[in-house]
């Protein structure tokens, strides 16, 4: 769910000339994160015990709830939509049978 809801923040928020740089960025982010990540955590899980791990995210976490307020402005869509009980529902029962049928595998 965040991959929709950050291109959605891009789509809305940004103007549509810098569009193409800001999904660029995304996809830099995106591609680069997963690389970053693992290298990191496994230098901590080498030096440390594994229980830092979980610290660590604190900072992080608070840092990205100040560049959120800073950063990205108060948006209201301006046509409010319904709540869409079959997409909801779909949605719902989807989920459902993949770990339904994640789970049954041995």
């Amino acid at each position: 769910m965040i991959i929709p809801t950050t291109m959605a923040i891009i789509y809305q928020i940004i103007p549509k000339d810098k569009q193409p740089i800001a999904v660029g960025m995304w996809g830099l982010a995106a591609i680069l994160a997963p690389a970053f990540s693992t290298t990191i955590s496994g230098w901590i899980l080498q030096n440390f015990d594994w229980q830092g791990l979980f610290p660590m995210n604190i900072p992080i976490g608070l840092n990205a709830i100040w560049f959120i307020a800073a950063y990205i402005p108060y948006y209201r869509p301006s046509i409010m939509k319904s709540f869409d009980g079959l997409v909801f529902f779909d949605s719902c029962s989807e989920q459902l049978i993949f770990v339904a049928g994640a789970c049954s595998r041995t």
